[in-house]
């Protein structure tokens, strides 16, 4: 069958508009989605909306963050660390407002009211990330609920570790090292004695091999039991460390025969410096 064709300079051509165009915006659904898959990795979101590239700098500067961390191990200073921390707050509150709210969407916007509900979200987000980076690059927050190393670490102190530190060396007398007990209980002390040495305690002062220590940290707040005072001499044991705190009166450390020289297997990590925060996350030192 022949079929005709009309041309616009036929008479029986009626000219008919064109169906409207359907629309191309993002559903508040995928909008709030992008927010929340922000507040869980920044740049993820924003490929759910399809803004791929802005998505690439969000991944790409959380990366950078991370490299921060490790191998470059930037927490090991107090600045650094006080700098990073805020930054990775920052990358996520953005990150979760930036993907549904500042792409040029043609469908409706979602509610400002969202935002109640996902920047919270975000502070969770990157506190979440803050903690586990600073543990995969071997830091971690102790708090200090005694007196038995003031005053170079104070009651209430809240200190940074590093946990990597005594990997390829070992401890050394004056080092501030933290170890565990065999009841899982972290202890912050002054190494005074190493394995080898002989150390003896006589009127509060401190001996080694005979010759007198030096210690301008030690301070006194109380009396001292005669068995703080007078020990020894002793040989500290190959392997073992003699440990005290720099608060010797009230310090329970190696004069102690309960406690004796710990085991240089026992140790932790080194104090590096102190915080002035709080972390639920912080173990507590004696």
């Amino acid at each position: 069958m022949w079929r005709r064709v009309l041309r616009m300079s036929d008479p029986h051509f009626v000219s008919q508009p064109f169906p409207p165009t359907l629309p191309t915006g993002i559903s508040r659904k995928r909008l709030l989605l992008a927010s929340f898959f922000s507040a869980l990795l920044p740049g993820t979101g924003h490929f759910l909306v399809n803004r791929r590239s802005k998505g690439v700098v969000w991944l790409l500067l959380f990366c950078v963050l991370l490299l921060l961390h490790w191998p470059l191990r930037l927490p090991g200073y107090f600045w650094p660390l006080a700098l990073m921390a805020p930054a990775m707050t920052v990358l996520f509150v953005f990150a979760v407002w930036d993907a549904p709210y500042a792409g040029k969407h043609r469908s409706d916007k979602l509610s400002q009211w969202w935002l109640v509900l996902l920047l919270p979200l975000s502070f969770l987000g990157s506190s979440a990330h803050n903690y586990w980076s600073l543990r995969a690059s071997g830091f971690q927050f102790f708090s200090m609920p005694s007196r038995s190393m003031e005053n170079t670490v104070a009651l209430g102190n809240h200190v940074v570790v590093d946990r990597w530190y005594y990997r390829k060396r070992a401890p050394v007398r004056g080092d501030i090292i933290i170890y565990v007990n065999k009841d899982g209980i972290y202890f912050m002390k002054r190494v005074i004695a190493v394995g080898g040495e002989i150390i003896e305690g006589k009127q509060g002062t401190i001996l080694i091999g005979g010759k007198l220590l030096q210690e301008p940290y030690v301070i006194h707040m109380y009396p001292a039991s005669p068995e703080g005072k007078n020990f020894g001499p002793m040989i500290v044991p190959s392997g073992k460390l003699f440990v005290m705190g720099d608060n010797r009166d009230v310090s329970l450390d190696s004069r102690m025969p309960e406690i004796g020289p710990i085991d240089t297997a026992a140790v932790r990590g080194k104090p590096l410096y102190t915080l002035p925060l709080y972390d639920n996350s912080q173990k507590t030192l004696k």
